[in-house]
């Protein structure tokens, strides 16, 4: 394991490190036959399929083909999207455009460290076109902290290069107004949410 040393003599697992490690290990556990993981948590459904990969650095081609490996180890894009589907891609840009400065990352860009990459939102992106979305149907969703960690870090290059609409969770935006999703008929405590209508 790589480990880099701070101000004392003590030594931490890099972030990076920690997660090729703990995602190597959990990716072995989801594979052992006779262990399921998932039924807790999914009620007696059938468990989800997941798929683990490693990419050493943000290169365009290789995050391409690494993301291309993931969708086909889960049986496909095709499986899930298709010509005409209405697709929205979730980022992560927790905490907004200020935990990019944060002394806890160590200076590592937030895209590498606590963000979705925009590199993996390109490709994406491209594979889900490749299978006939349009572009003006393909959305990207996150609710914003602020409109800086969005326009400020790639994202916005990414969503005019691919042709894509983004839409801030925190509003209806480009909607009238915010839909209400019911949970089904597991609900524990709501029985439904208040959700851009894009998501519904």
């Amino acid at each position: 394991m790589e480990h880099h040393a701070n101000k004392g003599a003590e030594e931490q697992l890099s972030r990076r490190s920690f997660l090729g490690t703990i995602g190597a290990a959990a990716a072995g556990l989801l594979l052992l036959p006779g262990i399921d993981l998932l039924r807790g948590a999914t009620r007696g459904a059938a468990p989800a399929k997941v798929a683990v990969t490693q990419a050493d650095r943000y290169e365009r081609a290789l995050i391409r083909q690494k993301v291309q490996h993931l969708f086909e180890v889960l049986g496909g894009i095709a499986d899930v999207v298709r010509a005409g589907d209405r697709v929205a891609v979730k980022l992560n840009l927790t905490g907004g455009s200020g935990s990019a400065y944060s002394p806890k990352l160590q200076r590592v860009p937030i895209t590498e460290s606590m963000w979705t990459h925009p590199e993996v939102v390109r490709a994406v992106g491209e594979l889900i076109i490749d299978c006939g979305v349009r572009p003006g149907d393909l959305y990207l969703v996150e609710a914003l902290w602020d409109t800086a960690s969005f326009n400020n870090f790639g994202f916005r290059d990414v969503q005019r290069y691919l042709g894509a609409e983004m839409i801030d969770l925190n509003s209806p935006n480009p909607y009238s107004a915010f839909v209400a999703l019911p949970v089904g008929e597991h609900a524990f405590f709501y029985s439904s949410f208040r959700v851009n209508p894009v998501l519904a």
